[in-house]
């Protein structure tokens, strides 16, 4: 295999890390995607925040210029309140084709089950220690 075509296969590679796949169908994202998306969110406001305020320090006590100073204070305050609010969303809603469906023989099976396991550790007998001594040898 040549050099030319070794290159091009490791760009190739590296081009579908880089890339993510568009989405071309009506598929919806699974609610750890939901979930996933909004702490991203949040963390990257949050950590937007660290740089106003670092500017906000440097402006006041490097440059001595206020304005400055309540500029970055004004946008670096409300910043963690948007985070709340953005990453409490509900995220996509759900339509009408999905149905919310209750199974109760599953429910009822899978609590059977559970208190099942609950009595079998209850009721299991605890292991004896037996003390030992060696008999002293004359």
């Amino acid at each position: 295999m040549s050099g030319h075509q070794q290159d091009r296969r490791r760009l190739r590679s590296w081009r579908r890390w880089l890339l993510k796949p568009e989405l071309i169908t009506s598929a919806r994202r699974t609610p750890y995607q939901n979930r996933r998306r909004r702490e991203v969110i949040y963390a990257s406001i949050q950590l937007a925040r660290i740089p106003f305020l670092i500017l906000t320090f440097v402006s006041l006590l490097v440059w001595h210029n206020w304005w400055l100073t309540m500029l970055f204070l004004i946008i670096s305050v409300p910043l963690p309140g948007i985070a709340v609010v953005l990453a409490n969303e509900k995220g996509q809603k759900r339509t009408k084709q999905q149905r919310n469906v209750y199974k109760p023989a599953l429910a009822r099976k899978m609590q059977l089950e559970a208190e099942r396991a609950a009595a079998l550790n209850a009721t299991a007998p605890k292991p004896l220690t037996i003390d030992h001594e060696e008999p002293e040898q004359p």
